[in-house]
């Protein structure tokens, strides 16, 4: 048996999240139809028919505009991993736009700056007050 290329394992998944899309969607048209229905039946048979309806197509609306806020994020994500060069295998890799390194870093970014016992600066809590 031979393995699967990431392109082949990219598209195995871009496809089962078609799938579990329409399924969503069923959910969300059965689900409004449900509470529809529910909501109609104070109106009786008729009152119960239109909401299931009315009910059901809120419902279609309901999961078509939450499917395209998701591949809005999805694609959105995709650019970010991109940028940074998650996909392209360069994360961490400075860009050619980034500008070049001026002087040396600072004695508090390599960590040499820190207090000592020695030094008479107060802590950030402030003096131990005294015991009673």
């Amino acid at each position: 048996m031979s393995e699967k290329t990431p392109a082949e394992y990219e598209a195995e998944l871009r496809g089962s999240v078609k799938s579990g899309a329409h399924t969503k969607e069923a959910i969300g048209v059965g689900l409004g139809a449900l509470s529809g229905a529910g909501l109609g039946a104070a109106g009786g048979p008729v009152g119960a028919i239109v909401g299931a309806v009315a009910g059901g197509v809120a419902g279609a609306l309901a999961s078509l505009a939450l499917e395209a806020s998701d591949a809005r994020e999805a694609a959105h994500e995709e650019q970010l991993d991109e940028e940074i060069g998650v996909t392209s295998g360069a994360l961490g890799i400075a860009s050619v736009k980034q500008p070049a390194q001026r002087g040396a870093y600072s004695s508090a970014a390599t960590g040499a700056g820190t207090a000592t016992e020695s030094d008479d600066s107060e802590s950030a809590e402030g003096p131990i007050p005294p015991s009673v």
